[in-house]
């Protein structure tokens, strides 16, 4: 539920032409911009709700110093009272909340932040539901030292609460609570699909490797009054920290073979990889057939999964053609 509060709006029914005054996290900053053709600053920025996201557009006055001291006020992450209007803007080709300085508001909220509904989230049946899935699949393992893994994992109660409430990308797929549960169950039915239409993929093999692939993402994301990322996630990525991940595992099973343990690593550190085609050359960082069934799972479930996002998010507008600006992309709704 968004929190009750005089004049909160959410982010999905803003209309042009509409007076705003909420609440709201900002998901991104950009630095101050001079006018063209007179003196001041403005700035831009993004902020959100559970429900979605919009861009704000602060003109400032002359006072460059009073402009500078608003921008200041705050950072990625803080969450904002926000009054001013909703407009068309061209540029964007979508709506812009607009404030302009000593006539609108924009300003830091430090209290009461936490009854506010600003990050999306899947409900909780949907959330129980994939759990269950992932229960199914990972009993659905015959391969013993891969199932003794699998259950280093999601035994531990810590981690397994971690793990369904987190999310899978700030931005493009599965950007919510819960979407890195639901897009590795996805994947992971991908790869259970193709296994059974190539029998040269070891099932076992690729539904762990699938299970796994993304649980770096616990340590790339945090999840605040935004989904944000971290400094370890920025520094090193979910890929090798997934890898540290279950090495850490992987030293508590006695005797784990050593070839399923390089495979796992080829799966894990790899799958964002890719081959690389010329007239001279045919080259792959993915070495195995279970890290080349994993990495195109994961690539089709993060497309479809992200068109999909999108797709809502134009939901309410009236044309069948709808511009992503920040995607240089037209989608056909119906």
């Amino acid at each position: 539920m968004v929190a009750e509060r005089p004049g909160m709006m959410r982010i999905k029914d803003l209309k042009e032409g509409y007076e705003v005054r909420g609440f709201y996290a900002v998901r991104q900053k950009e630095l101050p911009r001079n006018y063209r053709n007179k003196s001041g600053l403005w700035f831009q920025l993004r902020i959100g709700d559970s429900t979605g996201d919009i861009t704000l557009k602060f003109w400032g006055s002359e006072d460059e110093d009073r402009t500078m001291g608003v921008y200041n006020s705050f950072t990625t992450g803080s969450v904002v009272y926000v009054q001013g209007m909703v407009a068309f803007d061209k540029y964007v080709e979508g709506l812009t909340v607009v404030i302009n300085e000593g006539k609108d508001d924009l300003k830091v909220v430090e209290e009461g932040v936490e009854s506010l509904d600003l990050v999306p989230a899947l409900e909780a049946d949907r959330i129980q539901s994939l759990t269950e899935e992932l229960f199914e699949l990972i009993a659905s393992v015959t391969d013993l030292p891969l199932k003794m893994l699998l259950q280093a994992f999601f035994s531990e109660k810590p981690f397994l609460e971690a793990f369904k409430h987190s999310p899978s990308a700030i931005k493009y797929h599965h950007a919510y609570v819960g979407g890195n549960l639901e897009h590795t169950i996805n994947v992971a039915r991908i790869v259970d699909l193709l296994a059974t239409r190539y029998p040269r993929i070891d099932r076992d093999m690729a539904i762990t490797g699938a299970l796994l692939h993304d649980v770096g993402k616990l340590r790339e994301y945090r999840v605040a009054t935004s989904v944000e990322m971290t400094n370890e996630g920025r520094f090193v990525g979910h890929s090798h920290l997934g890898w540290e991940m279950v090495r850490e595992r992987l030293e508590r099973i006695p005797n784990f073979p050593e070839e399923k343990r390089l495979k796992l690593w080829d799966m894990i550190i790899h799958h964002h990889g890719s081959y690389e085609q010329s007239a001279e050359t045919h080259s792959t960082n993915l070495h195995t057939i279970e890290a080349v069934v994993l990495h195109y799972a994961d690539d089709a479930d993060a497309k479809v999964g992200g068109f999909s996002q999108l797709l809502e998010r134009a939901e309410d507008t009236k044309d069948d053609w709808v511009y992503v600006p920040e995607y240089n992309l037209s989608i056909f709704k119906r």
